[in-house]
């Protein structure tokens, strides 16, 4: 066979044409389940608070779309200019981050009835005009554990306070519970001691919760809940209440995991709804 392509040098070229197209039409057939066939916009929980707040608004587009996200109005503050910004770039997609800075008065504050939806209105290049759902506004209340500080990345990190009075740490939940297997914990106490509750804090006392992804899989899930997930902390006070509170995890402005990000992409291209709350981040 091969000395028959020698004495026939056109039907080598041919042959090597032939695979060269094939493989184009392979890598174009690929790149094209990779793509997302709309802009998908993650939600979440905002905490405010009286003064200066700031408002991130993950969301993904395909790198070089040509109907991408114009600019971003905030139907429930227009007032609230609105900035894209991009975070991160990935091989087939880009992430950016929708941004706002506004200001809320202490009657404002006070007047504010919770959970206050978040909508957007996204602008695309063609002329599109669509409505997304991307969270809610809460008060940031008086905390029973004061936060000192976070810090990670994508696939780890930690949450460091001190008990603001004498109680009784009951249970350290993940929330969503959906990702109550894909996330590990390993909550410390005073001098880096293991911590299993339920446990009594003293005021002041300091504990650490260090958190992880599982190796074990759940990237889609995971992907979809990215930016909502969160530690819920159930705290029994001297006098008998049961007090539980929220504390996100994952940074706003943070780049989601890649594998996250394929697995994420993959199961919306499947017309699976990944988060009943978040409707896709689409018009539908």
């Amino acid at each position: 066979m091969l000395g028959w392509i020698k004495r026939r040098p056109w039907t080598a070229a041919a042959a090597a044409v032939v695979l060269i197209a094939a493989s184009w039409t392979g890598n174009l057939l690929y790149r094209g389940t990779q793509l997302l066939e709309e802009p998908y916009f993650f939600t979440q929980d905002q905490l405010v608070h009286p003064g200066t707040n700031q408002l991130y608004i993950p969301y993904l587009e395909n790198r070089r779309e040509r109907n991408s996200v114009l600019f971003v109005q905030w139907n429930e503050r227009p007032d609230a200019a609105i900035v894209l910004q991009e975070t991160m770039g990935f091989r087939y997609q880009r992430q950016l981050t929708a941004y706002a800075s506004w200001e809320v008065d202490q009657e404002a504050y006070e007047q504010l009835k919770e959970p206050q939806p978040i909508t957007l209105t996204v602008h695309y290049r063609n002329g599109t005009i669509k409505q997304v759902r991307a969270g809610t506004l809460r008060k940031r209340e008086e905390s029973v554990l004061g936060i000192k500080g976070k810090g990670g990345g994508s696939d780890n990190g930690s949450v460091n306070g001190a008990a603001a009075c004498d109680c009784t740490l009951e249970r350290i939940e993940v929330v969503p519970a959906e990702l109550g297997d894909s996330i590990r914990l390993k909550p410390y106490g005073f001098g880096a001691k293991s911590l299993q509750p339920p446990v009594a804090l003293t005021k002041g006392e300091t504990i650490r919760i260090d958190w992880s992804f599982a190796p074990d899989g759940g990237n889609s899930l995971r992907g979809a809940h990215y930016y909502e997930m969160g530690l819920e902390l159930t705290f029994r006070t001297e006098d008998g209440r049961i007090i539980r509170e929220r504390e996100p995890l994952a940074f706003p402005n943070l780049a989601i995991d890649e594998n996250d990000l394929t697995a994420l992409v993959k199961q919306l291209r499947k017309g699976s709804e990944p988060h009943p709350a978040m409707n896709g981040g689409s018009s539908r």
